[in-house]
């Protein structure tokens, strides 16, 4: 199919840009900040999905993503910005996004387990 092409490369485009290689998830291709929640959620929705092998970011995003935004009383960080973490515990923007993503990151590991 003629589209597939111009998927995979917007595909490795987000992947390329869209990461620095600790695993921070970036906002903008061009800087990091504000670092949000949603960033993290949705990359791993997204490459969980994926045909292409994304393994290697999806666990370096997981692990960035849990240190950062996971408070110890069990509820997720909404943003970063420079010098303030956010941590307002929105329901449907921080709450619901990151078990969604936990979610995806289960089902991708389980996936690839039984392939093994």
């Amino acid at each position: 199919m003629q589209w597939q092409n111009g998927y995979e490369r917007g595909v490795r485009y987000y992947a390329d840009e869209f990461f620095l290689e600790d695993g921070t998830a970036k906002y903008f291709h061009d800087r990091t900040y504000p670092i949000d929640v949603h960033c993290y959620a949705q990359a791993l929705v997204f490459f969980a999905e994926q045909k292409m092998s994304y393994g290697d970011l999806i666990d370096r995003v997981t692990v960035k993503f849990l240190e950062t935004f996971r408070d110890p009383a069990g509820f997720f960080y909404f943003q970063i910005k420079p010098g303030k973490t956010i941590k307002i515990p929105y329901m449907r923007w921080s709450q619901a996004w990151s078990l969604h993503a936990l979610t995806s990151y289960l089902r991708y590991t389980a996936k690839n387990s039984e392939s093994d």
